[in-house]
């Protein structure tokens, strides 16, 4: 099975927020031998409250804050802080009747994946471009386990070790 690595190499600190820079780094076993890895890299900004997308021109426009408030108008996030079970959002955070993610239960029984038995997960369910999505967010160690469902079938993500950094 392909394994995905997702590690933060950079953090650009702001008055009131972060824009955290990751590499991601795709192994599959059955291209390694050919291609290699593949390394991609992305970016979330985050605030006290949301954590979004930071596309290029969001991380272009760091310092400029004025573009910045523009820019998330226009964005979903991925979450938004406290998550409560019941909590609907779309562009910008806000709650109206077409909401992209939705916070549909609280896990206590322990979700098991590699990285370990994870108890108190948040099962974030959401429209992506591939088609649904569920996240399993635990608070103090982010996504656990990621479900997929689309037209080529359902594809798990799973957590296999993680390491937090304070």
């Amino acid at each position: 099975d392909p394994t995905v690595t997702d590690m933060i190499v950079d953090i650009y600190h702001r008055q009131g927020y972060w824009v955290v820079f990751f590499e991601r780094t795709l192994l599959d076993p059955q291209k390694e031998d050919v291609e290699g890895p593949e390394i991609s890299r992305f970016a979330w900004f985050v605030t006290p409250r949301m954590i979004f997308p930071c596309m290029r021109d969001c991380q272009n426009n760091a310092d400029n804050i004025s573009y910045l408030l523009g820019y998330l108008m226009r964005q979903t996030p991925y979450f938004v802080f406290p998550i409560e079970v019941g909590q609907k959002w779309s562009v910008a955070g806000q709650l109206d009747s077409y909401f992209k993610y939705e916070v549909r239960s609280l896990h206590q029984e322990p979700i098991l994946v590699p990285g370990g038995a994870f108890s108190g997960a948040y099962e974030i369910f959401g429209s992506i471009e591939e088609g649904r999505e569920s996240r399993f967010f635990v608070p103090g160690a982010g996504i656990v386990m990621r479900t997929v469902r689309s037209g080529a079938g359902l594809r798990t993500e799973t957590l296999i070790k993680h390491r937090l950094i304070l």
